[in-house]
């Protein structure tokens, strides 16, 4: 007889098997779809999703905030008012510094006399602060629903300045 061990082809089949081996083939040969289809789908949802992505993200104003300008002075009878805009949204925000050593600011009214001037529209400040003392920090928010590099706003009847324009862009 000879000295080759003989094993049966089911006991190979389970020695196979217990070490993991499989067939070579992928999962999309065995199922009769080219590995090819897969690549070309991934692709496609990629794509899909950078440009809805692209499409669904708010496109800006092409500058969001803007140099601060100031009007007037600290000199007797008059008040500086220092304006520095910057868009929030469609919501035009603007920082307010108003100065003097010799005005009472609590007589002047910035709902009537603050507007911006955007495109043609006037637009009044929603909920302006109210002045008061001779120092004030706050800030007017405009709804212009839209947003504008080129803008206006003017403020009236404040001493010693009657009609101040600050302008932006353009």
């Amino acid at each position: 007889m000879n000295n080759e061990t003989r094993t049966h082809p089911r006991a190979k089949a389970r020695s196979i098997r217990t070490y993991g081996v499989r067939d070579c083939r992928s999962r999309s040969e065995v199922r009769g779809i080219e590995p090819d289809f897969y690549n070309k789908y991934a692709l496609l949802v990629i794509a899909a999703v950078v440009f809805l992505a692209g499409c669904a993200a708010p496109q800006p104003a092409t500058k969001l905030s803007y140099e601060p300008l100031i009007t007037g002075t600290v000199d007797q009878g008059d008040v500086a008012i220092e304006l520095a805009p910057r868009w929030e949204g469609t919501l035009l925000v603007v920082d307010l510094g108003a100065n003097t050593h010799s005005v009472d600011l609590s007589q002047f009214d910035l709902s009537r006399q603050a507007v911006l001037n955007l495109g043609g529209r006037k637009i009044a400040p929603q909920n302006p602060p109210r002045l008061s003392g001779h120092h004030v920090s706050s800030s007017l928010v405009f709804n212009a629903g839209a947003t504008s590099d080129q803008f206006e706003i003017a403020i009236t009847g404040i001493p010693a300045v009657q009609e101040r324009l600050y302008q932006w862009g353009g």
